[in-house]
């Protein structure tokens, strides 16, 4: 998380490849939430386990379907899984493995490392 300041009483949050836009907030408070935000800024080093993968992989598999113009049930299909684990996968729902990513992938045409 990097957080950026404006001169018009904006804030801007960098997270993650997204920046997210807060306005309207008092300038004679701007520096107060900023010194705040970094003060309970985390290293990623030091974050929890958790899924930060998975929204990764979310991304890349909804990319990948909709260049190639397949739609979830078409993918679920080819993958020979149910629809539901395609849409659980898309909205980091879903774990996926090694076994998961391979049948993906073969159906997507690429490698299955891309989606770990």
């Amino acid at each position: 998380m990097r957080t950026l300041a404006s001169d018009r009483n904006r804030l801007h949050i960098f997270v993650g490849g997204t920046v997210h836009r807060y306005k309207d907030i008092p300038l004679d408070q701007l520096k107060t939430v900023m010194g705040q935000l970094v003060a309970y800024e985390i290293p990623f080093e030091q974050l929890p386990e958790g899924n930060y993968h998975d929204h990764r992989i979310a991304r890349t598999v909804r990319m990948l379907r909709h260049s190639r113009f397949l739609t979830q049930s078409q993918l679920a299909a080819l993958a020979q899984i149910p629809q539901s684990h395609i849409s659980e996968i898309e909205r980091s729902k879903r774990v996926v493995g090694r076994k998961l990513a391979q049948r993906l992938a073969a159906a997507l045409k690429t490698d299955y490392r891309t989606l770990l």
